[in-house]
């Protein structure tokens, strides 16, 4: 135990609690996590003991310095009245009264100071602070002993979970390459949980999401389950046969869509062909037609002049056949 004496001349006691350190506990990277979030959740819970500074309040400076305001003032009229005394000053009646008062005043605060620094209340300043650190240092070894049972509680149950990831690895790699009756596989498992669950109420809670898995793959890998699955995949691959036949039609019907779109992108082709030729034919038709009628109407001028000279000639002659 050590002492340190502050400038008020109060005590303040620290108690050396080496006896109450706890070495850390040593487990496996993921024993460590659990057991570090669990007790950080209980230390948490925990309220800190918060040890007071030795600081002064207002009140205690207000205090201490009324008290240094009385002792300078019980020093200066001592001083005050030595003096008149010296020289025989004659002080008056109202002075003489206040200069007694402030001494008397100044005399008890200064006997009240006196009294503070004591050892009798020294003493008893230690009596309560040693009484503070023992109710606390009972209080911590309360703790540590509740933290003690939850650590030795977390380690059984990190020790149950590794013996219980053992054994569902071993299940898994039983699974992947058993061929028997999964019942008996299952029927194991389920001994190996109730193994399990008989250690307390918290593995029980723990183990109920694995009892699920149980149930669920009984449930998959029993004779009625396994005949609907063979019943659904065989109306599956009924449907598949059926959809492939399907597919197989619809090409065939593909096949002769796309030979006669190119037979009619072949008529297309001889039909523009001869839309075109039959256009050139009727644009020449079209210039012969009016190649014709130039020269229908050159024949036409033709035969009207032959007309009209057959004519002349006819009135020339009838003349000189009568004469």
């Amino acid at each position: 135990m050590a002492t340190q004496v502050g400038n008020t001349g109060s005590v303040i006691l620290v108690e050396n609690q080496d006896q109450n350190r706890e070495e850390p506990i040593t487990n496996t990277s993921n024993s460590t996590t659990e057991v570090e979030s669990s007790s950080s959740s209980a230390v948490a819970a925990v309220k800190k003991l918060v040890i007071p500074e030795a600081r002064a309040s207002l009140l205690q400076k207000i205090f201490h310095f009324i008290k240094i305001i009385s002792a300078v003032a019980l020093f200066a009229v001592g001083i005050a009245a030595l003096i008149c005394l010296q020289f025989g000053i004659v002080v008056s009646t109202p002075s003489l009264i206040l200069m007694i008062a402030i001494m008397l005043v100044s005399f008890v605060i200064v006997i009240m100071a006196i009294q503070d620094s004591t050892p009798s209340h020294v003493a008893r300043r230690m009596k309560q602070q040693i009484q503070q650190f023992s109710q606390e240092n009972t209080r911590l070894h309360i703790q540590v002993n509740a933290l003690q049972a939850a650590n030795a509680e977390l380690t059984e149950q990190i020790d149950l979970l590794r013996q219980l990831h053992i054994r569902l690895s071993t299940f898994g790699d039983r699974l992947e390459t058993y061929t028997g009756d999964f019942r008996d596989l299952l029927g194991e498992f389920k001994t190996s949980l109730n193994d399990f669950k008989s250690m307390g109420s918290k593995i029980e809670v723990m183990f109920a999401p694995f009892e699920k898995l149980a149930k669920a793959l009984q449930e998959t890998f029993s004779q009625e389950a396994v005949q609907q699955m063979m019943a659904s995949v065989t109306a599956l691959r009924t449907s598949l046969d059926g959809f492939k036949s399907l597919i197989e039609e619809q090409k065939v019907v593909l096949a002769e869509l796309k030979s006669e779109a190119a037979q009619r992108k072949e008529q297309l082709r001889f039909l523009e062909e001869r839309k075109k030729e039959l256009e050139a034919a009727c644009k020449a038709l079209a210039a012969s037609i009016v190649d014709l009628r130039a020269s229908t109407t050159n024949l036409q001028a033709v035969e009207s002049r032959i007309t009209s000279s057959i004519g002349q000639d006819d009135d020339r002659d009838s003349p000189d056949g009568q004469g």
